[in-house]
């Protein structure tokens, strides 16, 4: 829960300036403590949810993070203005955008989504999407679920 509310502190007042309502919830399944490296985590939630700020208009954007057999799920949901079928096939690869025009309507490198997907696998997980034009986006990332023991690798604390 420590760590969801620090990704709300990151990422809260760009919702808030948009008018958006930004839920985040956490399975009380998951164990309190996780092996993974904290930053890198940090690094794919905030690149999420700041995405999905980004191309919501009004509504909401929200945060699970859930418990799975051996897995823990980030998910990254919104009501913004979704993603055509075709560039689904392209959207984690560096440097590309939805609108690649030099006047889109949204900034941005086009490398927010590739360097989540690269941390995902670097870390033993991966991630996908599922949207809807007009309807919104959900990024689903998956992880192993490793539970805290002692050892000197870094601890996150996710409760």
């Amino acid at each position: 829960r420590a760590l969801a509310e620090r990704w709300r502190s990151l990422t809260g007042v760009l919702a808030e300036q948009k008018g958006l309502k930004l839920d985040i919830t956490v399975d009380p399944d998951l164990p309190d403590t996780l092996y993974g490296d904290s930053e890198r985590i940090t690094q794919i939630a905030t690149n999420l949810l700041s995405n999905a700020i980004k191309f919501t208009h009004e509504g909401r954007v929200s945060l699970a993070m859930k418990c799975q057999a051996e897995q823990w799920i980030l998910e990254v949901s919104d009501s913004g203005v979704g993603i055509p079928p075709h560039a689904l096939n392209y959207i984690f690869d560096e440097f590309r955008q939805v609108d690649g025009s030099t006047k889109r309507a949204y900034g941005g490198s086009g490398l927010g989504l590739a360097i989540v997907r690269n941390l995902c696998r670097m870390m033993g997980g991966n991630v996908k999407v599922s949207s809807e034009l007009g309807k919104g986006s959900v990024f689903t990332v998956t992880l192993p679920l490793i539970a805290a023991r002692q050892t000197e690798t870094q601890i996150l604390e996710i409760a």
